[in-house]
């Protein structure tokens, strides 16, 4: 996605790695933490029958939690449309991604 200019963003947490309840609930901490650290976060998750009863719980507690559950979309669009404003006042803002950026001089060695 990030090579064609697809706006896209990375998991942060993946909450369900381990199925048992208490393992899910610190990996959804870990998500909350830093969605507060970073001012947003991503996490997924598989349709386990464990995983969807325990998010069916705690979803709802989030904003409790001073977290707000967004469609990822919505999230996607605000970061592309972040970026997209920078990118147009400093050319040369970091990617929003996670890989590195190499500059290159466009005119041929001589």
């Amino acid at each position: 996605a990030e090579k064609m200019g697809v706006p896209s963003l990375r998991r942060d947490v993946f909450i369900d790695n381990e199925r048992d309840p208490e393992r899910l609930q610190q990996q959804l901490n870990e998500l909350i933490e830093k969605a507060k650290k970073q001012g947003y976060a991503t996490g997924i998750a598989h349709p386990y029958p464990e995983t969807l009863t325990f998010l069916k719980q705690q979803l709802p507690l989030l904003e409790t939690r001073g977290v707000k559950l967004v469609p990822l979309s919505e999230l996607v669009k605000k970061r592309f449309e972040l970026a997209s404003s920078k990118n147009r006042s400093d050319p040369c803002q970091p990617s929003l991604s996670h890989s590195p950026r190499v500059v290159k001089n466009s005119k041929p060695s001589q």
